[in-house]
């Protein structure tokens, strides 16, 4: 089981934990945390090809109990595709401390095409749903009668990342089969027509909207309304990895100037370590 520190000061109550998943990994009160500025920042790598592998060693580097201990990684795999999002964003807004996440967006007005800057706040991201619906099932009605999905996992992704499926219609079916609760899973690849397969694929994402989520917004310079798609996962991948190349610079700067290795800088505060960057950028080092 993994053991460090979590910060108080900044971390907030872990989001909605479905009862069964709770009682199956003995899971006591959890807090998100920042990814920080801690060594265990620099451990992630975000060149990793598969986001679901990467997106669960930050889950577990900024989640923990009151004892400073993180839950076991499958705990995070079976998290809803959703939750894990919103906690991804949790995680990227506590690091940016007051400042919101940027969002880049541009007007969708051909004849304007105006540039959009937004920002994404804590307070914003905790009045976004938290990516579950209950017991996390779906009930669709087809032809041959209802059937119930329960909403995708950490695992379901990657083991869909790691596939090889011909076409979209394909992998929306095979996908559709691993989500099916109940014996009429393993029939629903034969029976279900493609309007149907698109069917379930739109309530299930309208189900979980961080997964498929859109934002309404209105270009002040020729007032157009757009609708814009966002992929929050890689808003928050964004902010992240641009944390870490900041604090990898830092340790560089300080590496080069001070001569201390990489573990006595991390040790160092972070209200130290920015003075001392302050100092030297301003010639006083």
């Amino acid at each position: 089981m993994m053991t460090a520190s979590l910060n108080q000061s900044r971390a907030v109550p872990f989001p909605h934990i479905p009862e069964a998943l709770r009682r199956q990994y003995s899971i006591e009160p959890l807090y998100l945390g920042s990814l920080g500025q801690s060594p265990e920042a620099l451990e992630i790598d975000f060149c990793m090809p598969q986001r679901p592998l990467l997106e669960t060693q930050i889950l577990s580097c900024c989640t923990k109990n009151s004892h400073g201990e993180a839950p076991e990684p499958d705990f995070f795999w079976d998290l809803s595709v959703g939750t894990r999002t919103f906690c991804m964003l949790i995680i990227a807004a506590l690091g940016a401390e007051s400042s919101p996440l940027p969002i880049d967006l541009r007007c969708p007005n051909r004849s304007c095409g105006e540039e959009l800057e937004m920002g994404l706040s804590l307070d914003d991201i905790f009045r976004l749903p938290a990516g579950n619906n209950g017991d996390g099932r779906v009930e669709v009605s087809v032809a041959a009668g209802p059937i119930s999905f329960r909403l995708p996992r950490g695992r379901d992704q990657l083991a869909w990342q790691q596939g090889f499926f011909a076409d979209e219609m394909i992998a929306a079916r095979a996908m559709i089969k691993t989500l099916a609760i109940g014996e009429y899973g393993s029939k629903l690849e034969e029976s279900l027509s493609d309007d149907e397969v698109r069917d379930i694929g739109k309530t299930l994402a309208a189900t979980d909207s961080l997964v498929d989520f859109k934002l309404h917004a209105t270009c002040p310079e020729c007032q157009e309304d757009g609708v814009h798609r966002l992929d929050l996962g890689t808003l928050a991948f964004r902010h992240l990895r641009q944390s870490q190349a900041r604090l990898l610079n830092s340790v560089h700067l300080l590496a080069s100037h001070y001569h201390w290795t990489e573990k006595e800088i991390l040790a160092v505060p972070s209200w130290r370590r920015n003075h001392y960057l302050s100092l030297l950028e301003n010639g006083d080092g």
